[in-house]
């Protein structure tokens, strides 16, 4: 690889990571915001965080292919997660398929 393809990966390494950072950051505040009635949000929301530590140090450190992967892999499932947990939500609140039932009961 040439030296300016290396300064290339070594930023969108460090870019990467610092996004990792703030989602640490984002999910350690949730967690410790309140709001939650019971420990396992709580748990769940630290676990995650703990989760992307070991990729936000290998994009810092040595942004190789297989800190890529794994660390694509691990924003993948979470974002996997989050789409469920946002489902979820709006079904519980009344927006799921089932909302309208004048209009059929589907969408």
């Amino acid at each position: 690889m040439r030296p300016e393809e290396e300064r290339a990966v070594r930023h969108l390494g460090r870019a990467a990571a610092t996004t990792g950072v703030a989602c640490t950051g984002v999910h350690v505040a949730t967690a410790l915001g309140g709001g939650h009635r019971d420990a396992v949000p709580v748990v769940a929301f630290v676990a995650m965080a703990a989760i992307c530590l070991p990729c936000v140090r290998s994009l810092w450190r040595s942004p190789h292919e297989r800190a890529w992967r794994v660390a694509g892999v691990m924003y993948g499932g979470m974002l996997f997660v989050h789409l469920l947990l946002l489902t979820a939500a709006g079904a519980a609140a009344g927006h799921g398929p089932t909302a309208h039932p004048a209009d059929g009961g589907t969408w």
